[in-house]
């Protein structure tokens, strides 16, 4: 990826932003200048974008315009690098399917709200964790099923959410890595793509035997290495 979308994207991929989902079904135009939307994202048809209380689709001319106009560079690059990070994690390192029971760690965060969109529109049911219930709220207008609070029971909710388990979990906080096995049924997945809330404890491979469980992990920088 170009220094300047890198440096532009992580120095604000923290900072509370526009919503967004984009079609990433084509390569992206990398950064080169600020002033075209193409440099940030394609969207060969529409966008969903949500601004303060307003929240509808634009064609891609009209985003380009919208971002032009209001100078949302940055929100676009963000929205491009968590985009794609997002769409790695349900098309590649678990390819998502319709009818699956997701589990969203941190779903009011940049990737966790775009993972909750991007899951709803695959047709899976999706269950967002967040930490307030103003984070609660904004999980649940992305289009999560139901959502638990951190601070709860939210293993048993993920259980009563999906008898049994979730078939997946996405796991960013890292310290609640052990717990996500708790919540995933038997035969099912955990995504690790951060460690947020700190390192996770270790997890035996035996436990993943008896359960027949699986751990995978999800960098894009592993799969965004040039700009091809």
């Amino acid at each position: 990826a170009s220094s300047f979308m890198a440096r532009r994207a992580r120095s604000i991929v923290r900072r509370p932003a526009a919503a967004a989902t984009l079609d990433f079904s084509r390569p992206a135009s990398w950064a080169h200048r600020r002033h075209a939307l193409s440099s940030f994202a394609w969207a060969p048809d529409s966008v969903w974008i949500s601004l303060a209380e307003t929240r509808r689709r634009f064609s891609s001319s009209e985003a380009a315009r919208a971002i032009s106009r209001g100078g949302l560079f940055e929100t676009a690059a963000a929205v491009l690098l968590q985009g794609l990070t997002a769409q790695d994690l349900i098309r590649d390192s678990h390819p998502l399917k319709a009818g699956e029971t997701v589990l969203v760690h941190a779903a009011a965060g940049g990737v966790g709200l775009l993972l909750v969109q991007l899951a709803n529109r695959a047709g899976a049911k999706v269950l967002g964790l967040a930490s307030t219930d103003a984070k609660a709220r904004a999980v649940m207008e992305a289009g999560a099923d139901s959502v638990a609070l951190t601070h709860g029971d939210w293993i048993a909710s993920a259980r009563a959410f999906a008898p049994g388990g979730v078939d997946v979990a996405f796991d960013s906080v890292g310290r609640t890595l052990r717990q996500s096995f708790e919540a995933v049924r038997k035969g099912g997945q955990v995504v690790f793509f951060g460690m947020a809330g700190g390192d996770p404890d270790p997890i035996d491979p035996r436990y993943l035997m008896d359960t027949s469980k699986t751990l995978t992990g999800g960098d894009l920088w592993n799969v965004l290495t040039d700009r091809e």
